[in-house]
Parts: structure tokens; sequence; C-alpha cells
């Protein structure tokens, strides 16, 4: 890869460096620096991703194979964030706000998972037609969060995928 600089208000020439591609790059679709992870085959990888996402995967409706209806379309994200402690309390609060400005209407449950990386905190949080899952693992390195949210019912119908995507997650060797 080659980088160019020039300067507006200079006629100098433009000058040329070589800049040397990092070899341990991760393709995000299945991994990150400390994970990777196997997402089922039907949801689709999406390259557009926000600064704080490893990965973002789109996860159909039963009833919509072709990812036709956006609607009816949940998303599923992985981020991890490193040197970070995992605040359920301001993490819970943020959830709820994403899916409506009052609190209160958001119910919470809160359950254990448990897969070959150890425990997992599991969240479901549900407001009228729209549904949030959220798996947390935490370790020396920081929090890895795996979130999937949308139509409720589509989030209840990709439940199982989900745990399974949760499953899937492996340790790199760093």
């Amino acid at each position: 890869m080659a980088l160019l600089i020039s300067g507006c208000q200079n006629e100098s020439e433009v000058s040329v460096y070589d800049v040397k591609i990092d070899k341990q790059t991760h393709p995000r679709s299945i991994s990150n620096k400390f994970y990777s992870w196997k997402a089922p085959s039907n949801w689709h990888f999406f390259e557009m991703l926000s600064p704080f996402q490893d990965a973002l995967f789109f996860a159909p409706a039963i009833n919509d194979v072709d990812m036709q209806n956006d609607h009816t379309t949940a998303q599923v994200s992985v981020s991890f964030i490193e040197n970070v402690e995992f605040d359920a309390p301001s993490n819970i609060e943020r959830w709820q706000k994403q899916l409506s400005p009052n609190i209160n209407d958001v119910s919470v449950q809160k359950v254990l998972v448990t897969t070959n990386l150890g425990d997992w905190n599991f969240f479901k949080l549900k407001h009228e037609t729209q549904a949030m899952y959220v798996a947390v693992q935490e370790s020396f390195e920081g929090s890895l969060f795996l979130k999937m949210v949308g139509k409720a019912s589509t989030v209840q119908e990709q439940a199982e995928a989900f745990i399974n995507f949760i499953e899937s997650v492996k340790e790199n060797d760093v």
C-alpha cells in the first residue's frame, strides 16, 4: 500500500511512502483480535460497521428468507471493548432506552448461560413489538457483547440460533 502526501499551497512534488499492512488482520465476519465466532448460515454479514462493532449480521424472520422486509429483520452485533469492566445497571438502562424512552415500559430478565468460555450474563429485554437479547462475556482484556435486537417475533424465532452463536465463540491465541 502506498500513502501519497501533498500540500494544497505547496508546489513541491508529491511524496510517496510505503505503508506496511498488518498481516494479523481478522476477517470481521468471523473474528476480532481476541475472539472468533461462527454465525448461522442464514445470517447475512453487513460490512458497514460502527467504530464499536466488530461484526454486524442481519438475521431474517423465518418467513422472510430473502430478507425483503427490513422491518422484520433482527440485527446481531458483536462488540469487544478492551479494558472495560461490565457495568450491568448502566448498560441495562441504556438498552432499555434503546427500546423505549420510558425504561419502566421495558421488561428485563437476566439469566446465566454457561459455554466453553464460562459464564455469560444473558439479558432478555422486551417492549411491545421490539425485543433485545444481550450476552456479555467478561475477561481480563475487557468485555465482549453479543446483541440481537429487532421485531420481537423475529428475535424470538432466532433465539436458538443466537444461543448457538454464543456457544460458537472461542478465544483466539493472542
